[in-house]
Formats: C-alpha cells, sequence, structure tokens
C-alpha cells in the first residue's frame, strides 16, 4: 500500500520538516516534492520519499481501500523539554 497524499503531508507535519527540506535531503526539486504530496509523481520520486520517512521512524499503514490511514512516528531520540516547575 502507497501512503496517500494526506498520509504524506501528515508525516511531514508529524517530523516537523517542512517540504523544501525533505525535498532537498532525498535529492529532488521543490516542484517533484510537491507532485509527490499530490499524487502526481513518478514511482521512483515515491519511493525516495517514503524510504527517507522510513529511514527516521515514520510508519504508514491502514487498509488497502483506503479506509483507515495511520501514520506513526518514533522519534529515535528523545525531543529536549523544559523541566516541569517544582511545587
Amino acid at each position: 500500500m502507497y501512503p496517500s497524499p494526506m498520509m504524506l503531508k501528515a508525516a511531514r507535519t508529524l517530523v516537523g520538516i517542512k517540504q523544501d527540506e525533505i525535498a532537498r535531503r532525498v535529492g529532488l526539486s521543490q516542484r517533484t516534492m510537491v507532485a509527490v504530496e499530490n499524487r502526481k509523481s513518478t514511482l521512483a520520486a515515491l519511493h525516495s520519499v517514503m524510504g527517507f520517512y522510513t529511514g527516521i521512524g515514520v510508519v504508514f499503514g491502514g487498509t488497502e481501500d483506503y479506509t483507515v490511514q495511520t501514520v506513526s512516528y518514533t522519534a529515535k531520540v528523545a525531543p529536549e523539554l523544559d523541566p516541569l516547575p517544582e511545587k
């Protein structure tokens, strides 16, 4: 199953990386990245983007008829958080 356009955009939001940054990291043009997210690109471009997401911990899932779509992200490093205030 290939991720839907909504799933690709959700993945980008989850990881907090802008579209142009992903394009740069996978060696695509900004225009091609837009096409990937609109499902109007080549399979090779889509595979490059999916490989990037998989490599950083994103998992796409759901049913084959797309009635259920899931995107999950497991960060390899815990985010830095502000300390809790003391009582």
